[in-house]
């Protein structure tokens, strides 16, 4: 169903009628609506459905000027209509003969109608007909239009109850579900696919079991436990009268969240007592209240998931979906039809009824796509059109979906380097490196190490129920020591594991993994790469981050200025001045 001036005409079934008269007549038909639009045709012009046709052209003259109703054209080197049109001029014209006529519904002009000749051949059937009986055929043919013109009134009244109906519903501060008579969903609203992170069209005609295992359709008011989540429900069935099918409404109300499993991030929960980090937690808050894409690069079990959550907890799109996206771990075959979704049949295996992508399901929020250098070249090329134009396209689709997201990035190796080598474009590396967020590695958070050990212990005791109030003095050293390459992630194992087997009231080195110990020597080596960088950071610390301050430092270090600065952005350190 297409809008054509307001009016709502069924353009499959206009497309019918016309080609069954093209195929009578052996003559191109087509129909131009009022904003210039083909949106019918037959023969050579239906592949052009969708064009916008020609500026000063007949039809534009017909529907823009309105000086006329009708047009026709015998002989177009001749006629003084096609004299100023554009194709004609430019000798693109693809028209031998042609008869147009405006198409008027309640007084208003709602588009054209027009049979024409391509060819030769066109030519011989077009001249058998007499200008009048023309005007007699189009006429036919308008009238056969209006049979696919809808009750316009009661459809706008219907679309306008359902989109107040609609977004009532998705206000609302509950979860609605509609089911079959056989539990298969039907609808659901917008808290359903916040609050259980699951996409709606995914679940549609799904059984009700396969989403809320726990719940019981024979009870009409029970709870049920849903990922750490304490349900209530209710559930009223309905019966319709005109086709005596039974449907089930599922109220769920007073949805209570574990925190540990969905928490709202102010970043209150990222841990420290680090002041360098507190700076850097605080300039993230800053560019979260932002619109900006964000890339964040740090070391695998730096925090960038929870990073980006709390970006966008702390952001104006926080109550809409925030989809996480692995990008390493869909296969290439995958990747463009799990990101932007695919038509019905667009490939073999697909589903009859299509796919919404994990873009579609971040509209209104926020997209994090997580190691983003495993994108493959050629689905780089559509992401960097996202990002640019803020609309997608499907696997097999035709049309551009516009979207309202914001992306966030992530990678632990350089994408500069990547650029260099040819294997990441480097117009999508600008278009992601608008705000660029170096996470420090634990190990550059000394005071942090010791502080979040303690608070994980405190958390895997609770769990655990045991008494243990902290680490011995030997297990302090051992950790201030360590490399800590896995960062706060390898921190966190090493606790849980360690607290498990702990039978003492402090944690000790004898609970820790077996794979925790490498030898001393082989631990205390730093390779080249790291050392310098050190040396650069001391000095930075020392002569301070000023232009006079980077030119002491270089000096001190032996090296140029500019050395310098190729340095800062080879290691990525964050300088903030």
């Amino acid at each position: 169903m297409v809008v054509v001036n307001s009016i709502y005409l069924n353009y499959e079934r206009v497309q019918y009628v016309l080609e069954t008269i093209s195929n009578i007549l052996n003559l191109h038909i087509e129909m131009v609506d009022d904003s210039l639009i083909r949106v019918c045709g037959t023969g050579i012009l239906k592949k052009h459905i969708g064009e916008k046709v020609v500026l000063n052209g007949i039809v534009s003259q017909l529907l823009v000027d309105q000086k006329c109703t009708k047009a026709i054209i015998i002989d177009k080197d001749k006629d003084e209509q096609c004299k100023i049109c554009m194709a004609t001029n430019n000798g693109i014209c693809r028209y031998k003969k042609a008869v147009f006529q405006t198409i008027e519904f309640e007084n208003k002009i709602i588009g054209a109608l027009g049979i024409a000749s391509m060819d030769i051949d066109d030519d011989k059937e077009f001249l058998k007909h007499s200008e009048t009986a023309l005007w007699k055929l189009l006429e036919k043919m308008s009238n056969l239009v209006f049979t696919c013109i809808e009750d316009s009134k009661t459809l706008k009244q219907l679309e306008y109850s359902n989109e107040i109906i609609s977004k009532i519903i998705n206000k609302t501060d509950a979860g609605i579900l509609i089911l079959d008579e056989f539990a298969r969903i039907q609808y659901m609203n917008d808290f359903c696919e916040k609050k259980f992170y699951i996409n709606r069209n995914d679940c549609l005609n799904k059984n009700i079991k396969t989403i809320l295992p726990g719940l019981d359709l024979n009870k009409n008011k029970n709870k049920l436990n849903y990922n750490g989540k304490n349900i209530d429900y209710k559930i009223e069935n309905i019966k319709n009268e005109l086709d005596c099918m039974k449907k089930s409404i599922i109220y769920l109300t007073n949805t209570k969240e574990s925190t540990d499993n969905y928490p709202i991030n102010n970043m209150n929960n990222i841990w420290s007592i680090d002041n360098d980090f507190l700076d850097f937690k605080n300039l993230v808050l800053q560019f979260s209240k932002t619109e900006s894409t964000i890339l964040l690069v740090g070391e695998t079990g730096t925090g960038k998931e929870l990073f980006a959550k709390s970006i966008h907890d702390n952001s104006t799109r926080s109550n809409n979906p925030f989809i996480v996206i692995n990008c390493n771990t869909i296969p290439d075959s995958l990747i463009e039809s799990t990101l932007f979704g695919y038509e019905k049949g667009s490939f073999t295996g697909a589903s009859t009824t299509g796919k919404e992508g994990k873009f579609f399901a971040a509209n209104n929020g926020t997209i994090f796509l997580d190691e983003i250098e495993a994108i493959p070249l050629h689905i780089q090329t559509k992401l960097l059109r996202v990002i640019e134009n803020r609309t997608i396209e499907k696997v097999g689709g035709i049309k551009e979906i516009p979207i309202n997201i914001r992306i966030i990035g992530a990678t632990n190796i350089s994408l500069e380097k990547l650029v260099e080598e040819g294997k990441f474009r480097e117009d999508l590396y600008h278009r992601l490196n608008v705000v660029t967020l170096n996470i420090p590695p634990l190990r550059e958070r000394r005071k942090d190490i010791l502080f979040l050990a303690t608070k994980f212990l405190e958390v895997q005791a609770k769990n655990l129920e045991k008494n243990i109030h902290g680490l011995d003095e030997e297990l302090k050293n051992i950790f201030l020591n360590h490399r800590w390459k896995g960062n706060v992630r390898e921190l966190k194992n090493v606790i849980e594991y360690a607290a498990i087997l702990e039978k003492s009231e402090y944690l000790t080195k004898s609970s820790l993994p077996k794979n925790f110990f490498i030898p001393k020597a082989v631990q205390q080596i730093k390779t080249m790469a790291e050392t310098e960088k050190e040396q650069i950071l001391q000095c930075l610390k020392i002569y301070g981050c000023t232009n006079e301050g980077k030119q002491n430092a270089a000096s001190a270090l032996g090296i140029s200025r500019a050395t310098l600065y190729r340095k800062i952005k080879e290691y990525s350190i964050s300088v903030f001045e």
